[in-house]
Formats: C-alpha cells, sequence, structure tokens
C-alpha cells in the first residue's frame, strides 16, 4: 500500500491546484509576508501583499541645459578690445614705446580673428616690456580665442591648457575662468568647473549668465541652499525660462517642498511644454501626494516625449503594477530592459509582474537574469525559489533558497528552506528514492528547527516542522509541535487537519477525530478533513459514522470518496484491510 500513499498524495495537490488556480493567503506574524500553501506545507513569500518601489536611481537628473549651455557660449570669444594708438610719454624710452605699437598691431590682429599671429605678437611685446599690462591682457584674450578653437574641435585637454595660460598672463580674465568652467564640464570635472565658475563671478559679479550653470552644480552637489540662492538671483535679473523653474523645482522636490515643487514643475511645463524631465518630477511629486491616477499621467506624457526616458519607463511600471495592472507594467519593464539591459531591479520587477500574473517560466527568466546584476538580495533568491517550485524543479528550489539563507540568515528563509527540503523529498518519495527522500527530511527538519530558535512566533515553521516530523516517524514530537503551531492561530485549518493526522499516526484515535471535528465545525465540506474523520472512525471501530462520512464526503468529492469506500466497505483483503490500518496516512491538508 506504499505505493497507494504516493500516487494519493500527488492526486490531492493535483485537485487543489486545479480548484484554487493560486495558492491561499494566510495572515502571518511577520506584517511584510504572506503565506503561500503548497499543499500542506506553508511558504513564507516576503512582500507578496506590498507595492512596488521605485528602484529607479534617484540621482537627479541635472544636465547643463541648452539654455544655460547658449548664454555662456556666447562670451567664450576673445574680447574685442579697440585698439589704441600707442601714447608717448617724456619718460617712455625706446623699447617701451615698441612694445606698446606691437601690442597694439597684435590686438588688431586678434580682432580679425588671427589668434596664432596676435599671440605671436604679444609675446614680443611683453618681451619687450614685461610690465606692458596690456600686452598681458591682450595675450590673455588670444589664448582664450585658441582655447576656444580646440574646445570646438573636442580637444578640451588642450583647451584647459590654453585657457590656464589665459588665466597665467591675466589672472582677472573673467572669460577665461567661465570658458575653463565649460571645459571641465565637458569632462565631468564638475568641482572643478564649479571652482572656475566662482571665480569668473568673483572677478565680475555682472556675469548673471553664470547663476543658473552654477545653480545646477550646486544642485548636483546636493548644497541646496546655494543652488537656490543662484537660482533666486537668476529670477531677479528677469530670466523667467523653463529651465529656472525645473530646476527650483528640483531643488523644492528634494528639500520636500511637495506644493512648492509642484508649482515650479508646472510652470517649467507651461514655458516648455517639451521638457520630458518636468513631467516625470511632477508624476514623482503626484506619486508621493498619492494622486496616483495624476502620477500616471505625468509619466506616461514622460515617455511619450522622451521615449528613451527608462527612468520614466520603469516608475510608469511600477504605478500600473501598484494599481494592479499587472500587463501594462510588464510591458513598461520589457521596455526598460531594451533601453538599458543591464538594469537589474527592471528585470526583478518584471519577474515580480510574471509572478503575480501566474507566468512561472517567465518569472524564471528574468529572476535569473537580475541575479546577474543584483547581489545579496534574499527577497529575489526566495520568490524565485517559490516559482520554480511552482513547475516542480525541486533540486533547483533548494539551491535558490539556500542562497537566500546564506545572504539573509534569518528565520523566514531557513523556514522557507526547510520547506524546499520537505517537498523535494515527498517528489524523491513518489519516485521511490526512499533514502533521498529520508536525507532530505532530515535537513527540513534541521532549517525548520533553526528557524523555530531564531523566531520562536513564527507559526508556519512549526507547521513545516510537525509534517516533517510525522513523515520521519518522529509522532510523539510531531504531535507537540503542531499543537504549539494549532495554538498560535485560531482556527488554522492545516495545523489541526495536520495535527488530527499525527495523533492518529501515534494511535491516540480520540484525539485524532477531535481535530478533524474541528476542522469541519469550521469548514463543513472540507473533503479531506471528511475523508480523515471516516478513516479515523472506521480505525476505532465506530463503522455506522463512517458510513455516514462516506455517504456527506460523496457529495463533495466523489473521487475521494472512493477511496474511502476502499477501507470502510471491506472491498480489500484481510491483509490489506491490515496494511491499510497500519501504513495508510490520510491524505494531506491542501
Amino acid at each position: 500500500m506504499l505505493l497507494f500513499k504516493k500516487i494519493f498524495a500527488s492526486f490531492v495537490l493535483v485537485v487543489f491546484v486545479l480548484q484554487s488556480g493560486f495558492f491561499p493567503l494566510y495572515a502571518q506574524d511577520i506584517v511584510t509576508s504572506d503565506e503561500i500553501s503548497f499543499g500542506s506545507s506553508v511558504f513564507v513569500l516576503r512582500d507578496a501583499g506590498q507595492k512596488q518601489k521605485k528602484f529607479a536611481p534617484r540621482t537627479t537628473k541635472v544636465r547643463q541645459n541648452t539654455y544655460s549651455k547658449n548664454q555662456t557660449r556666447n562670451r567664450l570669444v576673445a574680447v574685442n578690445r579697440t585698439p589704441q594708438p600707442a601714447k608717448t610719454t617724456g619718460t617712455e624710452n625706446q623699447r617701451e614705446k615698441a612694445s606698446r605699437d606691437i601690442a597694439f598691431a597684435a590686438q588688431a590682429f586678434l580682432n580679425q580673428g588671427q589668434f596664432e599671429t596676435a599671440i605671436e605678437y604679444f609675446n614680443q611685446a611683453i618681451a619687450l616690456d614685461p610690465n606692458n599690462r596690456e600686452a598681458k591682457a591682450g595675450l590673455s584674450d588670444a589664448y582664450v580665442a585658441k582655447a576656444n578653437r580646440y574646445l570646438e574641435a573636442g580637444r578640451t585637454e588642450e583647451a584647459i591648457s590654453f585657457y590656464n595660460k589665459a588665466i597665467e598672463q591675466d589672472a582677472k580674465n573673467a572669460d577665461a575662468y567661465l570658458a575653463l568652467g565649460e571645459a571641465y564640464i565637458g569632462l565631468d570635472r564638475e568641482d572643478k568647473a564649479l571652482e572656475s565658475y566662482e571665480k569668473a563671478l568673483a572677478v565680475n559679479p555682472d556675469i548673471r549668465e553664470l547663476y543658473v550653470p552654477i545653480a545646477t552644480l550646486y544642485l548636483k552637489k546636493g548644497e541646496l541652499a546655494l543652488a537656490e540662492d543662484y537660482l533666486k538671483k537668476a529670477m531677479v535679473q528677469g530670466d523667467e525660462t523653463g529651465e529656472i523653474h525645473y530646476l527650483m523645482g528640483l531643488v523644492h522636490y528634494k528639500l520636500n517642498r511637495d506644493k512648492e515643487a509642484l508649482a515650479a514643475f508646472d510652470k517649467a511645463i507651461q514655458l516648455n511644454p517639451n521638457n520630458a524631465e518636468a513631467y516625470y518630477y511632477r508624476g514623482e511629486i503626484y506619486d508621493k501626494l498619492n494622486q496616483e491616477d495624476d502620477a500616471l499621467a505625468s509619466y506616461r506624457k514622460a515617455v511619450s516625449l522622451n521615449p528613451s526616458f527608462f527612468e520614466a519607463w520603469f516608475d510608469l511600471g511600477v504605478n500600473y503594477y501598484n494599481r494592479k495592472n499587472y500587463k501594462e507594467a510588464a510591458e513598461a519593464y520589457k521596455t526598460v530592459v531594451k533601453l538599458k539591459p543591464d538594469y537589474g531591479e527592471a528585470y526583478l520587477n518584471l519577474a515580480v509582474t510574471y509572478r503575480q500574473m501566474g507566468l512561472c517560466e517567465e518569472a524564471i527568466t528574468n529572476y535569473s537574469i537580475a541575479a546577474n546584476f543584483i547581489k545579496d538580495n534574499a527577497n529575489l533568491y526566495s520568490e524565485w525559489g517559490f516559482c520554480l517550485a511552482r513547475v516542480g524543479k525541486w533540486n533547483k528550489v533548494i539551491e535558490t533558497l539556500s542562497k537566500a539563507v546564506s545572504i539573509s540568515p534569518d528565520a523566514v528563509d531557513y523556514a522557507n528552506l526547510g520547506w524546499a527540503y520537505y517537498n523535494s523529498a515527498q517528489e524523491d518519495l513518489r519516485s521511490k528514492r526512499d533514502q533521498d527522500a529520508k536525507a532530505k527530511l532530515l535537513k527540513a527538519k534541521e532549517a525548520l528547527q533553526r528557524a523555530i530558535e531564531l523566531n520562536p512566533k513564527l507559526a508556519p515553521a512549526y507547521l513545516n516542522l510537525g509534517i516533517t516530523l510525522t513523515d520521519l516517524g518522529e509522532y510523539q514530537a510531531s504531535v507537540n509541535i503542531l499543537r504549539q503551531a494549532v495554538n498560535m492561530r485560531k482556527d488554522w485549518l492545516p495545523a489541526i487537519n495536520e495535527l488530527g493526522i499525527a495523533y492518529r499516526k501515534l494511535g491516540d484515535l480520540d484525539n485524532a477525530v477531535r481535530q478533524f471535528r474541528r476542522v469541519l465545525e469550521i469548514n463543513p465540506n472540507m473533503a479531506t478533513a471528511l475523508y480523515n474523520l471516516g478513516e479515523a472512525e472506521y480505525r476505532r471501530g465506530n463503522e455506522a459514522e463512517a458510513q455516514k462520512i462516506y455517504r456527506r464526503l460523496r457529495k463533495v468529492d466523489p473521487q475521494l470518496a472512493t477511496q474511502l469506500d476502499v477501507i470502510i466497505s471491506g472491498a480489500v483483503l484481510q491483509e490489506t484491510k491490515k496494511e491499510l490500518k497500519e501504513k495508510i496516512p490520510a491524505p494531506r491538508f491542501p
């Protein structure tokens, strides 16, 4: 009858899946978790009912806007100084006069754009008179003009060299500092850029074109007060542009001034309706204010303006997921991974979405990809293991849940690992690999005991340990553990049913009947409880009551009633009846 035991256990699981589609959820001691019942064993799925979070990088998207760049670029030309005729003084010697005359000619060349010739002449003038300040200032301008040419050609390092030469000649050349800052921006050396911009303003406080670039750099550094100060200066100067309001919106956003941020982004959009980032951050504010519909509209507008805006696609997916629109969420995340194939969080969210849709194979694929990018995330491996269990890949389940334990050796992860070993053992039993099954049951016992040590109030660990002990033949220990599980949760049917099975295995039929009747008081049509009660009544000699229960079961589950009838009708040989009495376990509670 051992064969009958294995076939029947498989049958109960299949019936449960077909009837339920998904596994029932139970309240959990850990607030952030739900339990998924898989047969009588229980898996703890963290964050099952929680909303998805935004994993998109929260580094603020602040770029050198075209407006700011053009404003500063317009100054990146040599100052056209008007050549002044050389003036003589009574004390001026011939070298000084020659220096002034040559500098005059050099300035003319510079004004004509012939900066190489101008540099040559300015150097001659300085050689004749090292104190010729006009020659040094002109040489500084010429170096700026040459550096500008290099900068335009993409030869940024060479440009920086000549900007520094310009500053050596004239430490008050504001345009040299400004241009140097622009060059450092091109190399993403933002601290050096900010230093250069500030020196330019120190030399010439009237360069208002620098207010927005400096504000942008302070915003990136997280120095929000300074960023806000420079943006206000820009507004005082009358620069009411979409960019300025967008940047001010980011300052308010980072300071959690939600209403001010929303007003600023609205103004930015009014002035520049094509600013995708303003729509995106407006969506972020709406999300914070729990205005999900407005957030959705903003994200959708952002991606329509900029289809490559993967952060907006990501948060659009989060919005869809959290309103349980899993199909649209999956499409959004699929767009993200096309745009950014190394974005592990998008693969993870896509996997979770597929899991919610019941598409386990697709979920498994994306959990696997996500694991290449996301390290040390126990939940990823836990959810991945659960999906693998749904398709019966138990050895892989053990592998992934073992990884979860190595990352997060807490009670939940040990409980789930024990669950995996237990269910993998059931698979071995069905395939007649009894030694492998026993080894896995012992591992399940070890993991579940560890879970209880770590959290003595984790009810699922008690249930899983109880049924494991039953299968190991440790019936008294099983009763003790399952009684604790029952005491932890009022009317917890799986635990009550399993306690009845453990009592029956122990030979305590009276207590077994009490547990099965308690299940039926809560759910009178629970087929497996009816079967268990009928079989237990028959074994304690109450055949009339067993027949009565059989008739009830026939109305609920005719196929299971047939199995019970095999026992109570005497339609088996005497030796088979004896084997049934001693060996057949009642079916597990699904």
